[in-house]
């Protein structure tokens, strides 16, 4: 897996993820130093940053989470702040300068795509989203769904009036939703802002978020990528994600159709995203914006 997550990184981050690779040995010395850290031992699923298990020096079991230094770390580091334990993971301490941070241990910590019930698992991650509800800070540096809205803007750069896998009436769908449901919104709230079922892990007694992006924006947005996540493993995904739009929009008050119109617009972003990260376009993702374009014209 080491050397998995060691090709995402350099995949992701070029330049600067060959030097957070070279600089990982020294970084955890560091912050074994810092926090008196012993038996740190990374997890199995690498994906972006260095993740372990350890046990600190006051002997609580703890995770070490280290990552390219960036805007995205003090975001998720503020947002973590904010959050301070309720529905989301407790951050215990971090470094700024190592890009480090050291969390609380979620027990048992099992995924929330464990649970083979899909409607259960979805009614669960609507009830964490109400436990996470947080107005928008009056002072804050997080991004906004507007300023990731302009990202939109390199479609066009791309693919011009549409190419395959992305038709013109997608893109111009996506740019149409995404100002017009920024535009609209009455109140932005802190967003998590990558809300799925492998970011929702167990505890004893609840569920809690772990890796929020932290984003301020329209609350109806928090639901989008959990109802397209594994949308595609499922035996009928239409009617999955049907089901899942009828919990999101029963338990938090949402509108379907809005959250609908979030689904086309944020899967083409996410998309393109991929492609400006990797060179290819995910096609499960194209999958469910056009699943979510259909269902917003009334196709299914």
């Amino acid at each position: 897996m080491i050397s998995q997550f060691q090709d995402t990184v350099i995949d992701v981050y070029g330049k600067e993820g060959k030097k957070f690779l070279y600089r990982l040995p020294e970084l955890l010395k560091s912050c074994a130093s810092k926090w008196s850290l012993t038996e740190i031992n990374e997890f199995d699923n690498l994906s972006y940053n260095y993740v372990a298990r350890a046990i600190s020096g006051t002997n609580q079991e703890v995770v070490l989470k280290i990552g390219i230094q960036s805007k995205e770390f003090l975001s998720e580091v503020e947002a973590l702040k904010l959050y301070a334990g309720q529905g989301c993971v407790r951050l215990l301490d971090y470094d700024k300068n190592l890009g480090a941070m050291l969390l609380e241990r979620l027990t048992p910590g099992s995924l929330l795509s464990t649970l083979k019930d899909d409607d259960q698992a979805t009614l669960v991650a609507a009830k964490l989203m109400s436990r996470i509800k947080i107005k928008e800070p009056k002072e804050h540096k997080f991004k906004s769904l507007m300023y990731w809205a302009k990202d939109l803007e390199n479609l066009r750069k791309h693919f011009g009036n549409g190419m395959e896998p992305f038709s013109e009436d997608l893109l111009e769908r996506a740019e149409i939703n995404y100002y017009y449901l920024v535009d609209s919104t009455e109140e932005n709230m802190l967003l998590h802002g990558d809300l799925h079922h492998d970011n929702i892990l167990s505890t004893n007694t609840s569920w809690k978020a772990i890796d929020p992006k932290g984003v301020v924006g329209d609350p109806v947005f928090e639901p989008v990528n959990y109802m397209r996540n594994y949308l595609l493993r499922t035996n009928n995904p239409k009617e999955t994600l049907a089901r899942r739009i009828h919990v999101f929009s029963k338990e938090l008050g949402y509108d379907k159709q809005r959250l609908i119109s979030w689904g086309v617009a944020h899967s083409v972003l996410s998309a393109l995203w991929s492609y400006e990260d990797h060179g290819e376009i995910p096609k499960e993702t194209l999958i469910c914006a056009r699943l979510f374009r259909d269902m917003e014209e009334g196709i299914c």
